[in-house]
């Protein structure tokens, strides 16, 4: 499968109540998974943007950082992330 930035689907977005917007490229959906995940998204967070707190129930959240940091907080832990 080959797909082109410039012809993905695009989002900006406040994600789960977080701080700022979000931007995403929706690089595979649902579909595309054939039943075996749901979304798989390049996401850009500016400086002092966030995604809001939530759980996951039944499938799990991936994230790769490409450059520079962030806190990520899991249940009652917080550590920074590079």
């Amino acid at each position: 499968m080959i797909r082109h930035y410039d012809e993905l689907t695009k989002l900006d977005m406040q994600h789960k109540g977080g701080k700022g917007h979000i931007l995403a490229a929706e690089l595979l959906n649902g579909e595309d998974f054939a039943g075996k995940g749901r979304v798989f998204n390049h996401c850009v967070l500016k400086p002092g943007c966030s995604v809001g707190r939530h759980r996951h129930v039944g499938d799990f959240e991936v994230y790769h950082v490409l450059s520079g940091t962030g806190l990520r907080q899991w249940r009652t832990e917080a550590s920074n992330r590079r």
